[in-house]
C-alpha cells in the first residue's frame, strides 16, 4: 500500500473541493447541482482514504502488540487499546510524540508518521503532537492577554460565515381586532479567514543532535513568543489585510478626552456609563502599563489633602480594578497621545478568534547546512473579528 499516494491523493481531493466551495463564494451564489455532485465525490473518495489508514494503523497497533506481548501489557493505558482497535489517530499519544522528536532531530518521516494524515500536509509539513500543541496555546494565553477574554474557536477550512444581528425588532401594545406589529430582527454576517503567521527558528546541527538538549520545549517556546507578539498586535489594531482585525478598528466610540496626553477619572465614568448595562456585566478595561501608571498618580490636587485617588492600585496583591470591573494589563495597547485610543472597556467574549488545526513544523535539512545549521520551520493561521461594535467602547484621545 503506497502511503504517500494516499496521503497526497487526500490532500489533492480537499483542495478540490475547497476550490468548489470558494469559486460559488466568489460569485456570491449557490453551488450548482454538477458542483455539488463533485463536492459530494470528492467528500466521500476523503472518507475512503481514511477508512483505509485507519485500517492500517489498527493492523500496525495489532503487529506491534503481538510481537511484544508483556511489553505491550505494561505500556497500554485503560482506553488504549480500544482505540488502537477503532483505529483512532491521535497525536496526543505517546508514539506519535515520540516519533514527531525523532523528526524534529533527525528530519527522518518513517511510515508511522506518515500514517498519521492528521499530521501531514501536501508540503511535507507536521501538526505538532496534541500534547505539544496544548503546551504552546497555553504560553499564549500567558503572554497574548487578549485571547484569555476573547472567544476562540477552532475551525477546520473554509471562510467562516458569522451571522450577527445588526438591529432588533420591536414589540407593540395592539388593540382588540386590529393587525399585529410587524418588526423583523435585521441580520448582517462576519467572515472569519486565516491569515498565515510565520517564522523558522535556526539551531545548530550540534544542539539537535545533542539529547541532553530540550529541542522540544525550546522551538515551543520561542514560536509561541513570537506568535503571540505578533497576534497581540494584530487583535489589537490590526486592518484585516493579511492579518486578523483588531478590536480597536471597529470598536464603538464611548468617549473622548478634554486632553491630548492626560486622562481624567471623570472621563473613565463617561466611558464606563457609555457601554449597555448587559455587556457590562462580563466587562473588563483594556490599557497599558504606561496608561495604568498614569492613572495611579493622580492625586486630589488639594494640597492638605493629597491622596491618590485610584486607592485600589496601592494595595499589594489586590488586583486593579475600576468602578469594580478588573483592570487588565495589555503591553500592546497605544499610550496615551493624540488621536488614538489608550482605554477599551467592555465585554470581549464578543471578539472572536478563529484558529486552524494548530501549529505547524516542518524541519529544513539543506537550506542552511552550509552554515551548519538546521531550520525549524513554523506556521499558525488565525483571524480575528469584532463581531458587535457596542460590546467594546473607546476613550480616544483629543
Amino acid at each position: 500500500m503506497n502511503l504517500d499516494f494516499l496521503i497526497n491523493k487526500r490532500a489533492s481531493l480537499i483542495a478540490k473541493a475547497e476550490a468548489i466551495v470558494a469559486r460559488a463564494e466568489t460569485d456570491q451564489r449557490a453551488l450548482t447541482t454538477e458542483e455539488l455532485q463533485q463536492h459530494t465525490d470528492a467528500l466521500g473518495e476523503v472518507t475512503g482514504i481514511d477508512a483505509t489508514l485507519r485500517a492500517r494503523d489498527a493492523q500496525m497497533a495489532a503487529e506491534v502488540a503481538a510481537a511484544q506481548p508483556a511489553q505491550a501489557a505494561r505500556a497500554v493505558q485503560p482506553g488504549q487499546g480500544e482505540r488502537a482497535v477503532r483505529g483512532e489517530r491521535s497525536t496526543a499519544s505517546d508514539a506519535y510524540r515520540d516519533l514527531f522528536v525523532q523528526y524534529l532531530r533527525t528530519g527522518e518521516v518513517t511510515p508511522e508518521l506518515r500514517a498519521h494524515t492528521v499530521g501531514t500536509d501536501t508540503a511535507g509539513g507536521h501538526l505538532v503532537p496534541d500534547a505539544w500543541a496544548d503546551s504552546i496555546v497555553r504560553k499564549l494565553r500567558e503572554i497574548n492577554v487578549i485571547r484569555q477574554y476573547a472567544h476562540v474557536i477552532q475551525t477546520s477550512t473554509g471562510i467562516l460565515h458569522i451571522p450577527v444581528e445588526t438591529s432588533t425588532g420591536s414589540a407593540a401594545w395592539t388593540s382588540e381586532g386590529s393587525a399585529y406589529n410587524e418588526s423583523e430582527d435585521v441580520f448582517g454576517e462576519v467572515l472569519l479567514d486565516a491569515h498565515k503567521a510565520t517564522r523558522i527558528v535556526k539551531v545548530s546541527e550540534e544542539l539537535v543532535n545533542d539529547n541532553a538538549f530540550d529541542l522540544e520545549g525550546y522551538i515551543a517556546q520561542t514560536f509561541a513568543e513570537s506568535f503571540a507578539d505578533l497576534e497581540e498586535a494584530a487583535f489589537i489594531n490590526g486592518d484585516g489585510s493579511g492579518k486578523p482585525r483588531g478590536f480597536l478598528q471597529d470598536a464603538a466610540s464611548g468617549t473622548t478626552a478634554n486632553a491630548t496626553n492626560a486622562i481624567t477619572f471623570d472621563e473613565l465614568t463617561d466611558l464606563f456609563y457609555s457601554l449597555k448595562p448587559a455587556y457590562r456585566q462580563k466587562a473588563v478595561w483594556v490599557m497599558s502599563d504606561t496608561t495604568i501608571k498614569m492613572l495611579a498618580k493622580i492625586k486630589t490636587g488639594v494640597a492638605s489633602d493629597n491622596r491618590y485617588l485610584w486607592r485600589e492600585n496601592l494595595q499589594g496583591g489586590t488586583p486593579l480594578s475600576l468602578l469594580g470591573r478588573p483592570v487588565v494589563s495589555c503591553y500592546g495597547m497605544p499610550a496615551p497621545t493624540t488621536g488614538l485610543k489608550p482605554v477599551a472597556f467592555g465585554d470581549f467574549s464578543y471578539f472572536w478568534v478563529a484558529e486552524r488545526q494548530g501549529t505547524e513544523v516542518r524541519r529544513l535539512n539543506e537550506l542552511y547546512a552550509a552554515s551548519g545549521l538546521i531550520g525549524i520551520k513554523g506556521m499558525r493561521r488565525v483571524d480575528s473579528e469584532l463581531t458587535q461594535s457596542e460590546a467594546i467602547k473607546t476613550l480616544a484621545m483629543a
